[in-house]
């Protein structure tokens, strides 16, 4: 505001209705050229590489950016999804801007960097704030608040605001994330359910999933929230949905094997006129 009074009161004092032709050219002149060096030194800028060195502005000086760490502007960090980085004439300093989001969303700093096409089953982080409750079991995205990009994994522990490292099944990065990317947790909206039909072989109180021509991705067996179990799995032998229970004891109880997700076990022999249809919630990704 201080500057837009220093504007208005130069506007005043040097171009007004006067009647004498007090207004020269030399006057007007000088008046403008303020004026051009004002709007000069309150130019914005916008997204900048954290890399880009600013120098010593001359003037005030804005820069919109994304999150990161920007060396070059006194070290400062944007955290939020956008920042201003504003330069007074004498230091930097940042004002975060965080978006409106219709969710609560988990957030945290990288602390090892992942490598696109590389396998990882756990990153190191730094938690940011709090945000909605990830489960072991769920499916979640990981997307880099500067490049937009995600990736997809289905976790393997609960993800808690003390945490220092998330973990989550064996999964290839589509995407490479840098140390100090700033990562948000989302719940997956994009899923689908894929079925496979299986019969009993006549010898076995089980049934394995075939690992071919296509495997249904069951949660990992860190998963005990009976809650994302169901909404992530669905079980029908001989057309009545079945109940997942540690210990089945009727035709429509199933368990499923303790180090193996692939082994259903039943409380009989699965015969060859047992039809069990398995249902699975996976995100719409392409599957390794």
């Amino acid at each position: 505001m201080a500057l837009f009074t220093v504007l208005k009161a130069l506007v005043d004092d040097n171009i007004n209705t006067n009647g004498i032709q007090y207004i020269t050219g030399a006057i007007h002149n000088d008046v403008m050229n303020e004026l051009i060096d004002a709007v000069g030194a309150a130019q914005v800028y916008v997204n900048p590489a954290t890399t880009d060195n600013p120098g010593t502005p001359a003037n005030n000086r804005a820069y919109i950016a994304l999150p990161g760490v920007y060396t070059n502007f006194g070290g400062l960090e944007v955290t939020a999804a956008l920042g201003v980085l504003k330069w007074d004439g004498t230091s930097w300093t940042v004002t975060q801007l965080p978006m409106p989001s219709p969710y609560d969303y988990k957030k945290c700093k990288l602390n090892t960097a992942l490598t696109g096409g590389t396998p990882y089953t756990t990153f190191n982080v730094t938690m940011m704030d709090g945000g909605v409750e990830a489960i072991a079991g769920e499916w979640v995205q990981i997307i880099n608040r500067r490049t937009g990009e995600r990736d997809f994994v289905q976790l393997t522990a609960d993800v808690a605001d003390t945490d220092t490292s998330i973990t989550f099944k064996l999964w290839t990065m589509a995407n490479s994330h840098p140390v100090g990317s700033i990562i948000d947790f989302r719940p997956c909206t994009n899923m689908q359910w894929k079925s496979r039909t299986l019969y009993g072989d006549g010898t076995n109180d089980y049934i394995d999933i075939p690992t071919t021509p296509e495997v249904l991705w069951l949660p990992p067996v860190e998963c005990v929230d009976e809650n994302v179990w169901a909404s992530t799995v669905q079980v029908v032998i001989n057309g009545i949905v079945a109940a997942w229970v540690p210990s089945p004891a009727g035709d429509t109880e199933y368990d499923v094997n303790a180090s193996s997700r692939l082994r259903l076990e039943f409380s009989r022999i699965m015969t060859p006129f047992d039809r069990v249809v398995v249902r699975v919630n996976h995100p719409q990704i392409a599957f390794p």
